[in-house]
């Protein structure tokens, strides 16, 4: 990890290719945005006092589901109209297309309910909207796809952290299963909102959070 754990981008490492590990440098790591800011104009860069990007980098009001709505055709699956349903299968209304919900969310949610609501689950193949309490949105497992590793492979029973979103923090697991690229952990502690196709990243905190490597949750 690097030394400044606001603005750390080692969750982003993980699909390095291994062997190009030896040949990698990392000048800023031991640097905080400010003594990195202020490097940069001793060296008299143009980019010094820039402003920084946060979110979508390329969709900066934050609407990404108008972005999709100028991409894809006006009858695609994650735009249109589908049920909101409760994980007990009750069906409590509809929304506008799937692609405007995320896991965790929590705005725009049919009412009614004497406890908070959150997306607990997209179900792309009838394009439903789960929703649940919190109890229900904590996971306490996660699977891994695509697994890269820059580590040696972790076998079964082995502990490390795994953390789930950017911003999120690391959670101690114990890997249950590892076949091909293919990984499951027991978490140590419940997860809220385990998002399928974020990245799961693997670390060794005992060893300066070491990034040992990561895959796409499914």
């Amino acid at each position: 990890r690097g030394d400044d754990p606001n603005k750390d981008q080692s969750y982003f490492l993980w699909g390095i290719d291994r062997q190009v590990l030896p040949r990698m440098r990392t000048p800023v790591g031991r640097m905080t945005k400010d003594e990195t800011r202020a490097y940069a104009r001793k060296l008299g860069l143009g980019t010094a006092d820039k402003v920084e990007s946060v979110e979508i980098c390329f969709v900066p009001d934050g609407d990404y589901a108008r972005v999709l709505e100028q991409h894809l055709p006006a009858d695609a699956p994650a735009l249109t109209p589908g049920p909101f349903v409760t994980t007990g299968g009750q069906v409590v209304g509809q929304h506008d297309g799937y692609a405007r919900y995320t896991i965790g969310q929590r705005r725009g949610l049919p009412g009614g309910h004497p406890e908070p609501r959150y997306v607990v689950a997209i179900r792309p193949e009838n394009r439903a909207v789960v929703i649940g309490s919190a109890e229900e949105l904590a996971g306490h497992r996660v699977t891994l796809e695509e697994v890269n590793w820059l580590a040696p492979p972790l076998g079964p029973s082995a502990e490390c952290h795994v953390q789930i979103r950017y911003r999120s923090r690391p959670v101690p697991a114990t890997v249950l299963s590892c076949v091909d690229h293919s990984l499951t952990l027991a978490l140590g502690a419940p997860a809220r909102a385990i998002a399928p196709g974020q990245s799961g990243v693997l670390y060794d905190e005992a060893d300066g959070g070491r990034v040992l490597g990561g895959g796409i949750i499914a």
